[in-house]
Parts: structure tokens; sequence; C-alpha cells
């Protein structure tokens, strides 16, 4: 990086992204948008008329088999073990991310302060 502009004293609380950074967080956004009208627009079409009765059998809900309950289960452990080891190889410890799971990041600080880029600022 090039260091402070020239005749700027002190930061004024702007960060200015790469063009790239800016276009990807723009276009996940819009993205979002996109998903959030579609639903919008597919909840309004199912929506029916008052007075009229509601299709046959749509009042039980349908239970769920027990094969596909342990499939997801496995699947959800399969999951964890994958971004374990992701993230063990990008040089996250087991620990910093065992202490994710039990709330560490949700008190202001990061389990993950080693994981910053080393082109990072540090404090």
């Amino acid at each position: 990086m090039a260091g402070p502009a020239a005749g700027i004293g002190s930061p004024s609380g702007v960060i200015r992204l790469p063009r790239e950074v800016t276009a990807t967080i723009i276009t996940l956004f819009a993205l979002a948008a996109v998903v959030f009208v579609t639903h919008l627009v597919r909840r309004g079409w199912s929506r029916r008329p008052p007075g009229e009765d509601p299709p046959e059998g749509t009042g039980e809900a349908r239970r769920v088999p027990t094969w596909v309950r342990v499939l997801r289960q496995i699947a959800g452990f399969l999951y964890f073990v994958a971004l374990a080891y992701a993230l063990s190889r990008g040089g996250v410890s087991l620990d910093a991310i065992l202490a994710l799971g039990a709330g560490a990041g949700s008190a202001g600080g990061t389990a993950l302060a080693g994981a910053a880029a080393e082109s990072a600022p540090r404090s």
C-alpha cells in the first residue's frame, strides 16, 4: 500500500475498497434482492382467495423418514469436518474453531486473532 495521501492529517473513517471487492459486494446484495423479490412473487401467487377451501391432505404435516434424518445428521457432521479441515489448512487451530462454536466471537473480540492476512495492519 502506498501510505496516506498528502494533505490529509488523520484518517477520516472511510475505508476505500478495491473495485473487485466493491463489485463483489454489490453483486451479492443484488443477488439477495433478486432472491427476496422472487420469494415475495412466489408467495403472492400461492395465496388463495378468501373463502376458498384448502386442497385435501395439506392439513397434516408429512413425517420425515428416519433414514432421511440420519442422512442429514451425517451430512451436517461431514460438513463440520470439511470446514474444520479447510480452516486448519489455512492456519486456524482447532481450538479457535471450537471456541467460535462456544460463542467466543460474540463478545466483540475475535477468536481468530492469528488468522489475519499478513498484509493486514496490526494493532
